[in-house]
Formats: C-alpha cells, sequence, structure tokens
C-alpha cells in the first residue's frame, strides 16, 4: 500500500493490513490523500488508487463577543474567527437570535464573513 506514493508503514499501530485491505484506526488530518494498493502480477504490477477526504470541524480561535455601548453614528465591530476546518467553515451573524438582513450599505462583512462592520449605527440596531 501506499499513501501519496510512499509506502505505507504496515508494522505501524495507526494501520492495519489484512486481507488485501488497508484499515485507519483512527484518521486524522494528515491522513488525507490518494491510497494506492499495488499488486505484483508477473512481470507487471496492477495498481488502483482511492483518494481519501478527511473533515474536521471549525474551532472558534478568537470571536468578540462582549456587550458595548455605542452611540448613534458610531461603528461597531464585531469578529468570529475560526481556524482551518475541512470543509471550510460558513460564518452566519444573527441579531436576536435571527438571521442579520443586511438590506443596507451600513452592513459590511469582510476577512471571508469573519468581520462584521456596521457603520453608522442607529436605532434599530439595538
Amino acid at each position: 500500500w501506499l499513501q501519496s506514493d510512499l509506502p505505507i508503514d504496515s508494522t505501524s499501530p495507526l494501520y492495519v493490513v489484512a486481507d488485501d485491505r488497508l484499515v485507519i484506526l483512527k484518521t486524522r488530518r494528515t491522513d488525507a490523500g490518494r491510497y494506492t494498493c499495488v499488486v505484483a502480477a508477473g512481470l507487471e504490477n496492477l495498481t488502483h488508487s482511492a483518494l481519501l477526504t478527511v473533515y474536521w470541524p471549525p474551532l472558534l480561535k478568537n470571536a468578540t463577543a462582549s456587550n458595548e455601548t455605542k452611540r448613534r453614528g458610531d461603528i461597531a465591530t464585531f469578529e468570529c474567527q475560526v481556524t482551518q476546518a475541512n470543509p471550510p467553515p460558513t460564518v452566519t451573524w444573527m441579531k436576536n437570535g435571527r438571521d442579520l438582513v443586511m438590506n443596507s450599505a451600513r452592513f459590511n462583512l469582510s476577512a471571508g464573513g469573519m468581520r462584521l462592520d456596521i457603520r453608522p449605527l442607529d436605532l434599530t440596531d439595538t
């Protein structure tokens, strides 16, 4: 067995090779890649490959979730940074438990949706 064209250590406690099968006991991010089974058949080798994709959840890295008091006309900035994940996460902003309707130029998303600026603040933002 090969992973990304490199031989797999069949003595590793991470893998079990039995009955011509490769079993990964506990999948890790580094296990993602192309796996190839190589069969020696006389004068030639037969191969079959499969691609393994490993998913992992995002972790909250940094977030501004403190209560803030601002004046009307000020700028409010909120950040919700997450670590890399697979698949990449989608950040959704909410107000009072409902999706934030960004139907105004006062709302600006940046950093892949992980930063929300509201400018200028008005009374409807409370």
